[in-house]
């Protein structure tokens, strides 16, 4: 690392490197912000180095607030999206700390406040209108959300869905200023490919007038039953598919689970106080994930299972290397890149790679025992959640 470190530093600033004294110094986190963003959109990514002058010296930067982990953060916090993938190290010298960040090309056009941002030469602008055409002609389907709906058409989409999506994360000066066609529009958010006219997978699903014309099984499934197995119909309470695009189908299925969940209130410490049997947030979070994760290749609908005594949840299609049982969930790898930056854009997610944990945070205060994950199978993941009871002195 050291060697590799010495390198860069003689390199000097460029369109792939940039220098910055310490990340305290005023706007640093929007100039690393935008950089991070311009070096995603280019064709060969860039590395980001922190503790060093314009000239290339070693400023003497002691890493005493662990900002290499706060960097880390900052990058899942930020409305850079899609997500580049960013390995961040830090090495400690004589004279004084640094810290690398190395940011990979994307393979999807990136933005940042809601702009996309290039570099030119050693400094980072906002990309222009021929900018953006070329980064997104640039862009290849490498997943499955990327790739053509080849059965449909422009005409599938829905221009309304569409403008309500952009205008979420896209300026309202850029959306007035740039005259795009629907199709180039579509195309920068890899929701339709710019060479065939058709609209992606991605696209279907969250601009699709009628997304299971395409995707039959691109839905979610719920079962809730008094019992504490499906064998007995009589005990099903409830039964339905939610269908439509993805953003309606995250809607119904946050007033469905407020509905599902049982709520009362009992006496602990002498204090009143409220009790769920399942913390929102934990079942949000991971039926979010499932959306996000699933495989849609896989004709199979995301289950919900709602038992007496405990949620399963399971999802279409398992593990994507390099992640694995033992690695998870600390490695995560994006099976729809394109899915899981729309539904950051849209609020759906807060941020990136930390679902699972915040899943566990909340069953964890609400007195839930952590969710079980069987994690073996190619073909599904499957998510045990386990209630709270109601005493039934409480009944």
């Amino acid at each position: 690392m050291n060697e590799e470190i010495t390198q860069l530093l003689a390199a000097g600033e460029g369109e792939t490197l940039e220098f910055k004294r310490d990340p305290h110094s005023p706007n640093f986190r929007e100039k690393f912000g935008r950089t991070v963003c311009a070096f995603a959109n280019g064709e060969t990514g860039g590395v980001f180095v922190v503790g060093v002058e314009d000239n290339g010296t070693i400023s003497g930067y002691r890493d005493t607030q662990k900002d290499a982990e706060k960097i880390s953060n900052w990058l899942n916090d930020w409305v850079v999206s899609p997500k580049p993938a960013v390995n961040v190290e830090s090495e400690s010298f004589e004279e004084g700390d640094v810290i690398v960040i190395k940011v990979l090309p994307s393979p999807h056009p990136t933005w940042f406040e809601k702009k996309m941002w290039i570099r030119v030469g050693k400094t980072t602008r906002e990309a222009s209108l021929l900018d953006m055409r070329r980064i997104e002609e640039r862009s290849r389907a490498l997943t499955f959300d990327a790739a053509d709906c080849a059965s449909a058409s422009l005409n599938d989409l829905s221009q309304e869905l569409y403008s309500a999506y952009q205008g979420k994360f896209v300026a309202d000066d850029i959306i007035v200023a740039n005259g795009r066609t629907f199709l180039e529009k579509l195309t920068g958010q890899g929701f339709a490919n710019l060479t065939s006219e058709k609209p992606t997978y991605a696209g279907m699903l969250f601009c699709g007038i009628h997304p299971q014309r395409f995707l039959p099984l691109a839905s979610i499934i719920f079962v809730r039953t008094s019992a504490e197995s499906l064998n007995d119909r009589s005990a099903i309470l409830d039964e339905r598919e939610i269908k439509g695009d993805l953003p309606t189908q995250a809607r119904e299925l946050e007033s469905l689970l407020r509905t599902s969940i049982t709520n009362w209130n009992e006496t602990i410490d002498f204090t009143e106080k409220r009790i769920s049997s399942y913390p929102l947030e934990a079942l949000r979070e991971l039926l979010l994930n499932a959306l996000m994760h699933r495989d849609y290749a896989i004709a199979d609908s995301v289950r919900i299972y709602w038992f007496k005594d405990r949620v399963e949840i399971k999802s279409p299609g398992g593990l994507l290397p390099p992640a694995r049982p033992e690695r998870f969930p600390n490695v995560t790898v994006y099976r729809n890149p394109i899915i899981a930056a729309a539904m950051k854009n849209l609020g759906l997610v807060e941020k990136f790679g930390n679902g699972v944990e915040r899943a566990q945070a909340a069953l964890r205060h609400n007195g839930n025992p952590p969710a079980e994950f069987e994690l073996e199978y190619a073909d599904s993941i499957k998510v045990t959640l386990r209630g709270r009871v109601k005493p039934q002195s409480l009944e």
